[in-house]
């Protein structure tokens, strides 16, 4: 089937849609992970968000990266995980990343039943626990504006009194960023009772 055959949703204009550059465009990324690159960019980072918000403690990075779920190698912890409290931080934190090229991992819940928080390049783990507000509903639209480190069942819980609710159930402790980036299906729906 080429290109122009694919059935897109009238939003697109029924036109396909892609990235700008194609994964096969882009080449073998390389990564500087060296002790002075990541030092370079945990001075910078603790200068943007406070030394609070800059965590290395041994405990802090393998608590980030390992679960009983999906436990991984201490080869395979972050070097630095950072706690932004807002969007404005995190663009920051990826320009500082992407400038020295070191590999991010986000984290929400910490749940990883997909083990998806494994830092496998090492580098910097985004932790979203300060990012935890709904910033708006749309009744209307049923559509939920929120941030990352919101959990789906705080989520139902206010939208509950509006008879909305948001199906999808992944277990206790999950947060919305750990969904969106484990799964394509987020909706939610009025209650059918």
């Amino acid at each position: 089937m080429d290109e122009e055959s694919h059935d897109t949703p009238e939003c697109f204009g029924g036109k396909y849609s892609s990235s700008t550059t194609s994964v096969l465009d882009m080449g073998v990324v390389m990564h500087q992970i060296s002790e002075e690159n990541v030092d370079g960019a945990h001075k910078e980072l603790v200068a943007l968000l406070s030394s609070e918000c800059v965590l290395v403690d041994n405990d802090i990075l393998r608590a980030h990266s390992s679960t009983p779920w999906s436990p991984a190698p201490p080869t395979q912890s972050p070097t630095l995980v950072v706690t932004p409290r807002s969007t404005p931080d995190v663009s920051q934190i990826m320009k500082i990343c992407s400038r020295r090229r070191i590999p991010v991992t986000a984290y929400s819940g910490g749940t990883s039943f997909a083990g998806a928080l494994t830092a496998t390049r090492r580098g910097i783990c985004i932790d979203f626990q300060k990012m935890d507000k709904i910033l708006a509903v749309h009744e209307n639209d049923m559509d939920v504006v929120v941030q990352p480190g919101v959990g789906w069942q705080d989520l139902n819980r206010d939208l509950e009194p509006r008879g909305l609710f948001f199906p999808p159930d992944p277990g206790a402790g999950a947060r919305i960023g750990g969904m969106v980036r484990d799964a394509h299906y987020l909706h939610f729906s009025r209650d059918p009772y």
